[in-house]
Formats: C-alpha cells, structure tokens, sequence
C-alpha cells in the first residue's frame, strides 16, 4: 500500500508538471514578442500579411485563410516559446495548444476572428470548452471595442452562469486596433471566472508599430 501511495504521488506530480498552465499575463507577453517578431519590415509584405492576416496570425493555411510561412505565423511561433503543441481545428477550435505528446489536456484555446461583428460566435464557442486559459483575437477601432466589452459581459450576465467551469479559468481578449498614418496597436481585456468581464476594460498594451500595409 505504501508502494502504490508513492507511485501515485509521483505520476501525479509528473502530469502536474507536464500540465503546468500558463497565465494570461504570459501568453500576452509572448504574443506580443512573437508579433513583432513575425511582422515583415517593408511596406509590401506588411500588404501580403494583412491579405492573409488569418494564416499570418494562427497559422491556418486554407484558401480562406490564406497563406503565410509557418516560421513567421503569430500563434505557432507563441506555442513554439511556450514549448507547447499546436493543432488546428481540434474540437473545432481555431487553434488549441497543449503539452508535447497527445493532444489531450488542453491548456490554451484560441478563436480569432477577422470581423469583429461576428466575435459574439467566438465568445460562445470559447465558453462551451474547457481550458485554464482561453483567447480571443479580432480587430477593431476604439467604439467596437467598447461594443465587444459590451457583448462579453452580457454573454456572461446571460449565458456563463450555466457553464460549470472551474473558478481560475482566465480569460484573455486581444483587440488589433489602427490609428493614423499607419500606426497599429494592440489593447488587451483579461479576467478569471471569479472576477468576471464587469469590472474590467481594454488597456492599451505594447509598443505601437507603424505598419503601413495593416490598412
């Protein structure tokens, strides 16, 4: 009995290590870092990876998706600093990222979303699947923002309260915004369950980046 007490202690501290979470606050870090990283330095390709800003961002090479080179997408160079795995579409998520090995444990699922008009679907879908940490990204000026704002803690208010989740799933919002002459930014709205998106805000984040092909 003593044996199989041991042997329990030390599998379950193995799948807590292998399933270490990460925080809103460090995926946003990384994401930040791999952006900057992945956005090209001329006005042109800027102009290919906008056309393309689905596979530029996540990483989903499909005709309606785009094409970018797997080395320079957003996400995959994220799940790559974060030493996680990535697949697309697995339970029909935009990207879901994992510990290496089976795709089982989700640790980070991610909707993006082009039209931010449309988000109020990526709000659902992320609320419907189990995760410590879940992502969205779209994009939009400062009103829209305040109308995704708006959308998220009505859906919540509504429609969170019959989902059974666990109290410290975070939540991570990510809003791709365009100022004058270029100049891109992203703002970021984050919350645990026990917080809720009531008291929160988008918060400016990062430096800005003159991107003359992000129109």
């Amino acid at each position: 009995m003593l044996f199989s007490t041991r042997m329990a202690r030390v599998r379950d501290s193995a799948i807590s290590k292998h399933f270490q979470r990460i925080s809103a606050g460090e995926f946003l870090s990384v994401f930040l870092k791999a952006f900057i990283e992945c956005v090209p330095d001329n006005p042109y390709d800027q102009i290919q990876s906008w056309n393309n800003l689905t596979a530029f961002i996540t990483g989903k090479q499909s005709k309606n998706g785009g094409y970018w080179p797997g080395e320079n997408c957003v996400l995959l160079r994220v799940a790559k600093a974060l030493g996680l795995e990535h697949q697309h579409e697995y339970l029909h998520s935009d990207l879901v990222l994992f510990p290496k090995g089976d795709p089982w444990g989700n640790l980070i699922v991610v909707e993006h979303e082009n039209q931010i008009e449309g988000f109020g679907e990526e709000i659902e879908k992320l609320m419907c699947v189990l995760a410590p940490l879940k992502v969205g990204i779209t994009y939009g000026n400062a009103a829209k923002g305040s109308t995704l704002q708006a959308t998220l803690q009505r859906y919540f208010r509504g429609r969170h309260p019959s989902i059974h989740e666990a109290p410290d799933t975070e939540y991570l919002f990510l809003l791709g915004r365009k100022g004058d002459a270029g100049i891109w930014g992203w703002k970021y709205l984050s919350f645990s369950i026990v917080e809720g998106p009531d008291a929160t805000q988008f918060n400016a984040i990062g430096k800005e980046l003159v991107l003359e092909g992000w129109q």
